[in-house]
């Protein structure tokens, strides 16, 4: 139970679910046990009970504020997968994103990995063009001018909180 506690993310919480589980299960035999005691047991039992109202009403608006978020970025990562199912039009397809790359490889059928630096284009990435395939870098920003992506325009699409840009890379080594 201690690594889920210390050793994941916070962007990770359903990992924690078993954690809040096996916490849960002592947190409710102490509570009962107070409400069986004396008067001062159960005073304090009461009061644990009314603080816990305002606390669960507060987790559920954080559960709706989350979900709510994650289902407008979900539309927003569906219509880029879409996108990119369009773009291949039935040819093999890769591509690189630093965002969301589980989501649009499910929606495109475009295989999909993490983009990680070097940004440009690499050999690997030139020698799939070659072969034939549609290989595509998502980015947050315009390419730098000094890279090799700033030659191609790109295909703007609605991120969230922002534009994305989609380079094709057949465009420059097709």
């Amino acid at each position: 139970m201690a690594e889920y506690l210390v050793l994941v993310p916070f962007i990770a919480g359903r990992f924690l679910l078993p954690a809040y589980a096996l916490a849960a299960i002592p947190a409710a035999i102490g509570l009962v046990s107070l409400l069986r005691k004396g008067v001062g047991a159960r005073a304090l039992g009461a009061v644990v009970l009314l603080l816990m109202i305002p606390w669960a009403v507060w987790q559920g608006e954080v559960a709706s504020r989350v979900a709510t978020r994650d289902l407008r970025d979900g539309k927003e990562w569906l219509a880029a997968g879409l996108l990119l199912r369009d773009l291949a039009d039935g040819r093999r397809c890769s591509f690189v994103s630093p965002n969301a790359f589980p989501q649009i490889h499910f929606i495109s059928g475009c295989a999909g990995d993490q983009l990680h630096p070097p940004r440009l284009p690499t050999a690997a990435q030139r020698g799939a063009v070659a072969d034939g395939e549609e290989v595509f870098i998502i980015l947050p920003m315009i390419a730098r001018p000094r890279s090799p992506l700033a030659m191609l325009s790109p295909i703007p699409i609605r991120g969230p909180r922002r534009a994305w840009f989609i380079y094709r890379l057949s465009e420059l080594y097709g």
